[in-house]
């Protein structure tokens, strides 16, 4: 229990670093994924023209996917068990390094998939279900839900689903 408790105050932490520290209260709720944390909207993410920074909270990496919605979207939700065209800025570190391993962060051209079952790694598949246009999410993964050689953590802007 204490270990749990420390893995959510430095999720929180994380989060808190990940938008720049705004203050906003957050409210924990629990999901199918893991934890989820829900803040109150920020500066728009359109204006995101770079990527966030990432900091790799201290300890091992957790055992179950951790989800964070640093920035609630407005706009179309991921639906679940479909296929669907998403457009996204996102950024993907190694829990282990600390290092970027990945960087979808341009606005002049966005990240733009098909996005459903069988077409990402399970930490997306799980991760970004529910997820709105307009949001900003942390998603903790791990290794046997990623590529098998390590856990990371990628923060994804959505921009657009359909």
């Amino acid at each position: 229990m204490r270990c749990a408790t420390l893995i959510g105050a430095c999720l929180t932490a994380l989060a808190l670093a990940a938008c720049g520290g705004s203050g906003s209260t957050n409210t924990t709720k629990g999901s199918a994924a893991g934890s989820q944390s829900a803040r109150k909207p920020a500066e728009p993410i359109a204006d995101s023209a770079k990527p966030p920074k990432v900091r790799v909270p201290q300890g091992p990496p957790p055992g179950r996917l951790v989800v964070n919605d640093i920035r609630q979207g407005a706009g179309a939700a991921i639906p679940p068990k479909a296929s669907v065209k998403i457009s996204a800025h996102y950024i993907g570190v190694s829990y282990g390094t600390g290092k970027p391993f990945e960087v979808r962060w341009s606005r002049a051209q966005p990240f733009d998939i098909e996005f459903g079952p069988g077409q990402e790694v399970k930490g997306w598949e799980k991760g970004l279900v529910g997820m709105r246009a307009g949001g900003r999410r942390e998603l903790i993964v791990p290794s046997k839900m990623a590529y098998g050689n390590g856990a990371l953590i990628y923060v994804i802007d959505l921009l657009a689903v359909g």
